[in-house]
């Protein structure tokens, strides 16, 4: 994806965001604040063949602002992801090969429609459907075999992204679940034993969060 489209893109998204601000003036506005575990799930977390993420259990953190539009809720947030990447599985399938790996980094940007059904004056659930963008990266990969060193890199890369997401509102206590779906192509570049390791992967970023937060 061009610089050019990812910032009408983006350009897009603030633009309907503030067109539902300016609908219902009496309308409420609340945003949320959230951490709890991030889960890697399908290629993502995988350890074998050439779209695995390796990426194991981390750390999520998101900031979401919701706005109430008649009957449904627009929201809109952003979701911080860090996973570790698991080099002993690749170490595993480079023999005696010295191996380390950075740590998956993301940001996804979601926004879309959310319905909610009370169930009492202060307890709510909702579901609701997202897209946006992620920005990502793939961890960079150091090997030595004791005596020749190499490092594969991996560009930042920034794709289309998707998510389904549900809550229970308790108060203003929340639990939210979201289920984040993306596939970013990466540029590698490295050398191994004189074979030139440049290539374009595309390895799945699917990811569920479940955050435990405080809604202002």
């Amino acid at each position: 994806m061009n610089m050019r489209t990812t910032a009408l893109i983006i350009l897009t998204i603030l633009l309907a965001f503030n067109i539902t601000l300016a609908q219902k003036p009496d309308s409420e506005f609340h945003v949320g604040i959230y951490i709890g575990p991030s889960l890697p799930q399908g290629d993502y977390a995988e350890t074998n063949g050439d779209k695995s993420g390796y990426a194991q259990n981390g750390i999520g953190a998101m900031v979401e602002l919701r706005k109430n539009i008649h009957k449904a809720t627009w929201v809109s947030s952003l979701i911080f992801s860090s996973n570790s990447t698991d080099a002993n599985a690749m170490q595993d399938q480079l023999f005696e090969t010295g191996l380390v790996a950075d740590d998956h980094f993301s940001v996804w940007a979601m926004t879309g429609l959310s319905f909610r059904k009370a169930l009492s004056e202060d307890v709510f659930i909702y579901g609701s459907g997202l897209f946006g963008l992620l920005f990502s990266n793939y961890p960079d990969i150091y090997i030595t075999d004791g005596f020749t060193k190499t490092t594969y890199t991996y560009s930042s890369t920034t794709t289309l992204g998707y998510g389904l997401g549900a809550g229970l509102s308790v108060f203003k206590m929340n639990l939210a679940i979201r289920y984040c779906m993306a596939s970013p192509t990466y540029e590698r570049s490295g050398d191994w034993l004189g074979l030139n390791g440049d290539k374009k992967l595309t390895i799945p970023a699917d990811n569920l969060f479940i955050l435990f937060g405080y809604e202002f």
